[in-house]
């Protein structure tokens, strides 16, 4: 049996719409794993910007709409 810590540290995790699609079309483009390795940690990055500007986004209206 294959430990859980090396099978998920190779493991690609696609969760939710924010991301499934940068994975795909960059899969298409880059023809081997070694080269879509290489573009992950960017795509990491951008993902965790979008949702940290959604969450103070969401935070900003809900602060706006609760004191009205």
């Amino acid at each position: 049996m294959i430990d859980c810590n090396i099978y998920f540290k190779k493991s690609l995790f696609i969760v939710g719409e924010i991301g499934g699609n940068d994975i795909m079309k960059h899969m298409v483009k880059y023809k081997t794993v070694t080269e879509l390795r290489e573009i992950v940690p960017f795509m990491v990055e951008a993902i965790t910007n979008i949702t940290n500007v959604c969450f103070i986004a969401i935070k900003f209206w809900n602060d706006y709409f609760t004191k009205l």
